[in-house]
């Protein structure tokens, strides 16, 4: 004898699983949206404070870019643009972006950030950042894309510079307006303000 087909236990599962598919997708969408919004949240965050601004242009870029700027001078200035020439600009672009990552990555993965929930939605993208950085300067450093050498390290400088903004651009070390009163203190101690107990000092006369 055939067991009759339950159509409302059916219907009930088939809800059931739509239910469970939809806030895995809720779920799945949320975390791309939070990761995104804490990304721009720290993009803009650069953007307010003058101090960082000037740390990443004057350090990041030109100091940081002094290995480049050499070659750089014979291809763009001097118009010594033959392949070698551009082969080695790009592996010196190459050992930049990696020590910008390697650095930038390290610190997302590793830091631990008041906002935890932040914190853990940076690191997922911080380890891509580095396992991509790693297939780029083996690319280039291997010469294994001869034609695309260049523009790889290109693009990869361009997302190391990224990276290490959205990881610095919270830090308070480049914050003037947050450093307390402690920072000039002796060492030994907490800064101690003398002002208000100076009626309390008796004066001593000569």
């Amino acid at each position: 004898m055939n067991k009759k087909f339950d159509w409302k236990n059916f219907q009930l599962e088939i809800k059931r699983r739509w239910k469970k598919i939809l806030q895995d997708l809720i779920i799945f969408f949320s975390s791309w949206t939070y990761l995104i919004a804490a990304l721009f949240k720290r993009f803009y965050e650069g953007f307010r404070n003058i101090d960082f601004i000037i740390y990443f242009l004057v350090v990041i870029l030109i100091v940081g870019g002094l290995g480049i700027s050499p070659i750089a001078y014979k291809i763009y200035y001097k118009g010594e643009n033959n392949p070698e020439n551009i082969l080695e600009l790009a592996k010196a672009l190459s050992t930049y972006f990696i020590t910008i990552i390697a650095t930038s990555s390290a610190d997302l993965i590793l830091n631990k950030l008041p906002n935890h929930k932040e914190a853990r939605s940076l690191r997922m993208p911080a380890l891509t950042f580095l396992i991509l950085g790693g297939i780029a300067i083996f690319l280039v450093q291997y010469d294994l894309l001869p034609d695309y050498s260049l523009e790889i390290a290109f693009y990869a400088t361009i997302s190391a510079l990224f990276l290490w903004w959205i990881t610095n651009s919270v830090d308070k070390k480049y914050k003037l307006e947050d450093k307390d009163d402690d920072s000039a203190a002796p060492i030994g101690g907490p800064y101690v303000d003398l002002t208000d107990n100076a009626q309390e000092i008796p004066n001593v006369k000569m």
